[in-house]
């Protein structure tokens, strides 16, 4: 009990039933009760957590913009980098004859930390070890950070109530360990075609997408 002690210390948080944090560490490989329930849960207490946090912080942004931040900050990638600032690997219990702690492992079992912390205490106590716990990534974010060139080049024609682009690979080179592909980003509303490269297939329709947003910016110069 006494890592789980040490562990809510990092959270700021004291729990009034610190068996809920035993189970919020536990992982269904361990063959006792596990935290799928109340990772279940902490989804749900984090994503309303986000959601009001930047409806409140960035009053003039648009539904899309508030999509894309929550969906950033609520991914398995940012629970992983905040798990690491506690270091939630070292607290979780699993067999490691069965799995493996992966970063989603971790990501799960943080967003179970945050369902046990709101049984125990309330909404507005999880949001509070939520919000302090996101601080370094929420400092990191901004309104237009997220967007890639192809939500860009889309959110231009929208608001234009142009039609929007369709992609194509053409084809791809190097073998299958060091690929590159070329994409084509064409919009037949402006009889305007470019190509991308890149090394996987997003990145070479976002390369594709970047250089379409380049030639409507020239054609409206």
């Amino acid at each position: 009990m006494v890592k789980y002690e040490i562990l809510a210390r990092k959270l700021n948080y004291q729990f009034a039933n610190p068996s809920l944090l035993t189970i919020a560490c536990t992982h269904k490989s361990a063959g006792i009760k596990d935290n799928e329930r109340l990772e279940f849960l902490g989804d749900a207490v984090l994503g309303c957590t986000i959601s009001q946090m930047l409806f409140e912080r960035y009053p003039d942004a648009s539904e899309g913009d508030l999509s894309l931040m929550k969906s950033h900050l609520v991914s398995k990638k940012s629970l992983s980098i905040v798990a690491e600032q506690i270091q939630l690997e070292h607290h979780i219990l699993f067999n490691r004859k069965k799995t493996q702690k992966s970063p989603a492992v971790i990501a799960n079992s943080l967003e179970a930390v945050f369902g046990a912390i709101f049984i125990d205490s309330n909404m507005h106590q999880a949001s509070q070890v939520i919000l302090n716990l996101y601080q370094p990534l929420l400092e990191n974010i901004a309104i237009g950070s997220l967007k890639n060139p192809k939500n860009e080049l889309q959110e231009k024609l929208q608001k234009n109530r142009h039609e929007l682009p369709t992609y194509e690979i053409k084809c791809l080179s190097g073998d299958e360990h060091n690929l590159h592909f070329v994409a084509t980003c064409i919009l037949k509303s402006h009889n305007l075609l470019t190509e991308g490269f890149g090394k996987s297939k997003k990145a070479a329709e976002e390369d594709a997408a970047r250089k379409m947003i380049n030639q409507l910016n020239e054609h409206t110069a």
